[in-house]
């Protein structure tokens, strides 16, 4: 009695687990097939028969294949274990093909052939032509998103076939249909619209919309596709228009169905054609169109398509904040559901408008970001690919056992059949193995190419901010996100200005002045690198540099002075090259001072490394208070230099809140007065 009572109550709490797991289902569920939930529930609850709770519960398999994919296999897997124990083998074929649909939304393809197949050979046992067409269907779509499309089109024109000889029609239309987007998928255009057009033949003889509407989008995918490859404006505006046309079509008849996630594509798709040929507000007008109606029944997917495609619309139009909101909103949706070629879209928008902005710090991010995503779209593709190899090899192992239990059946050759199957079951494993092995390793070189190709994309991000900014002062921005204002004591600035630039640029055209100007500071920035000097920025026809940042040294002043005679000894020869062609040629002015000053980063847009003090002042004086050909250093700079230079006293000149200040002009190096200056640079641009 017990024992009895024990049992009871374990038989109770399991009920009220079931009833409880039920309910949780349940509050998840679209308001559309809660009707149908409820009443597969209902028979469960009602039936005494395990031949009819097998089909409730491939039924009900088959309504979350979709929205809850793990509920879908454990329904599945319970009608296949009633419908095996009753021996109920139609059960046992509906169960296993609803439980390949599943694992083919999972993208677990293996499984999913192997379930199909299950239910194909069952059906074929059973001569039951529908089962096998839909079989037939399934394996179809399987081998299509494998990529691999002579297997998808074979198998479509078998459930054809079949639906052929048993006169369905609104069968052989769903064929033609499948048949026409494996053909479009490969670039197969005209086949591809022959099939499309058989398809809706049939929908319009049977009044099926649906049908029709269905075959009026996809001719209209055609059109946009052909649309983005035309070799000419005209002929792609033609396209593009017919491609509008078709998709107006459908969207009519979707309207009238009530069917809001079509119409949602559509819409999409309609923005899709106005984006292609610039046409953005109007782009912009369909694509809200479409997220109104797609938020409306929550379309995760859709949602996530339409968000990333106004922030496209954002970036063209020039708005990089909405383009960057949008954009971010999007990759979220895209995340959850876990589809990478949107997050990869969404990647890329983010680092166009980041760069736009000069946000450099987060287009690098989001650049590199995009980079890891394409690797694992890759590494996906790759993995189908593998998968497709093993379910190759797999579904040829089991025909090969096959073929060996039918040779051992046939007396008179059994010996020879038998060898004969080993050997090419060794053979074609042999062969698979190999070529398996060879897609590994081609894996992991194209791996090692992607990685290498990251690399160099990363060095030229940091090429980039090299050159905006000096390398320690990059290098902590990047550590740290910002590089705080210090002050140094011992610094040396120079400048340098073109005397009567305004009388040369106007004899020279826009394009020749700027060219001369390139010339010129191109060879002052190679100098830069020689001497240790910094350069800071260039100001009109005025170049500024400065020694002893941001890396503090004692030979800043020597460095400098010298920096600014290969400067005018390269002015010099400058000048003769012009003057031999009869052309206008700049002469230069430069000054020097050394003293403190305080050099950093400001602002958070646009940034640029600067420096600021009296330090800066006074050489700018010293290059403006200087003469043509010579280098003009002040009192304070002399007194460093004047143990390395030979220098001539010219006087002084008043600066502002710092009295009368001492100037000396540069003659050369001591002791080698009367030669040329040494270490020329042999990289300096030609006068040519």
């Amino acid at each position: 009695m017990i024992l009895k009572t024990n049992k009871l109550k374990a038989n109770s709490k399991f009920q009220l687990l079931f009833i409880f797991f039920i309910l949780t289902i349940a509050f998840s569920l679209p308001a559309q097939n809660q009707r149908i939930i409820d009443s597969l529930f209902n028979v469960l609850k009602k039936s005494k028969h395990d031949t009819t709770k097998a089909d409730a519960y491939a039924n009900l398999c088959w309504e979350f294949n979709s929205s809850n994919p793990d509920t879908a296999l454990y329904f599945g897997n319970l009608g296949l274990k009633l419908a095996i124990k009753a021996n109920f083998k139609k059960g046992i074929a509906g169960c296993c093909n609803n439980i390949g649909v599943v694992y083919q939304y999972q993208g677990n393809y293996p499984h999913a052939l192997e379930y199909h197949q299950k239910s194909l050979q069952i059906n074929d046992e059973l001569g039951d032509k529908k089962g096998m067409s839909a079989c037939y269907n399934n394996i179809g779509g399987v081998y299509v998103d494998q990529g691999n499309y002579p297997k998808a089109i074979e198998c479509y024109q078998k459930s054809l076939k079949i639906k052929e000889e048993l006169g369905d029609k609104k069968g052989m239309s769903n064929c033609y249909l499948n048949i026409g987007e494996v053909h479009r998928i490969q670039g197969n255009y005209s086949q591809a619209l022959e099939y499309y057009q058989k398809s809706i033949k049939i929908s319009e003889e049977l009044k099926d919309k649906q049908g029709m509407a269905n075959g009026a989008l996809n001719i209209g995918n055609i059109y946009a596709d052909q649309a983005t490859t035309a070799s000419t404006k005209k002929l792609a505006a033609y396209k593009f228009d017919k491609a509008f046309e078709y998709y107006l079509k459908s969207l009519k008849i979707f309207e009238e169905l009530g069917d809001k996630k079509k119409v949602a594509t559509c819409f999409n798709n309609m923005g899709n054609v106005y984006f292609d040929q610039n046409i953005y507000y109007k782009a912009f007008e369909y694509y809200q169109k479409s997220l109104k109606i797609s938020e409306g029944f929550r379309d995760e997917s859709q949602i996530s398509i339409c968000l990333i495609n106004i922030g496209k619309v954002y970036y063209k139009i020039g708005n990089y904040k909405e383009a960057i909101t949008y954009s971010t909103n999007g990759l979220n949706y895209a995340k959850k559901i876990g589809t990478l070629i949107l997050e990869e879209d969404a990647y890329e928008t983010l680092t166009d408008s980041y760069k736009a902005l000069e946000d450099y710090k987060d287009a690098l991010k989001n650049h590199e970001l995009y980079k890891l995503v394409d690797e694992d779209i890759f590494n996906q593709e790759k993995n189908k690919q593998l998968a497709q190899m093993e379910a190759i090899y797999q579904n040829e192992k089991k025909q090969k056992e096959i073929e060996i239990k039918e040779v051992q059946l046939a007396k008179n050759e059994i010996v020879i059949k038998h060898q004969k199957t080993i050997k090419f079951a060794f053979i074609g494993g042999f062969v698979l193995v190999a070529l398996l092995a060879f897609l590994i390793l081609w894996n992991l070189q194209r791996k090692k190419r992607d990685n290498r190709i990251i690399a160099t994309e990363k060095a030229k991000s940091d090429e980039l901010l090299l050159n905006i900014l000096p390398s320690e002062t990059a290098e902590e921005l990047k550590k740290y996100g910002r590089y705080d204002a210090r002050p140094y004591d011992i610094v040396s600035v120079l400048f340098t200005d073109f005397k009567g630039f305004t009388e040369i640029a106007e004899k020279l055209s826009v394009e020749k002045l700027v060219a001369e100007l390139d010339l010129c500071f191109r060879a002052f920035d190679q100098l830069m690198g020689k001497y240790n000097v910094e350069k800071i920025k260039t100001i009109g026809d005025s170049y500024m540099c400065a020694g002893g940042i941001p890396v503090p040294n004692t030979t800043n002043p020597i460095d400098v002075v010298k920096c600014g005679l290969e400067i005018q000894q390269f002015m010099e020869e400058y000048k003769e090259e012009r003057i031999k062609k009869n052309e206008p040629y700049f002469e230069l002015r430069i000054g020097v001072h050394t003293g403190p000053i305080v050099a950093g980063i400001v602002g958070l847009k646009k940034f640029a490394y600067d420096i600021w003090g009296d330090t800066v002042n006074i050489a700018s004086r010293m290059e403006s208070s200087g003469e043509v050909g010579k280098v003009n250093i002040s009192g304070a700079t002399y007194e460093l230099v004047k143990d390395n230079f030979l220098c001539t006293y010219r006087g002084k000149i008043q600066a502002k809140n710092k009295g009368e200040i001492d100037m000396y002009f540069v003659e050369g190096i001591r002791n080698r007065l009367k030669e040329n200056l040494p270490d020329m640079n042999p990289n300096l641009p030609s006068m040519c």
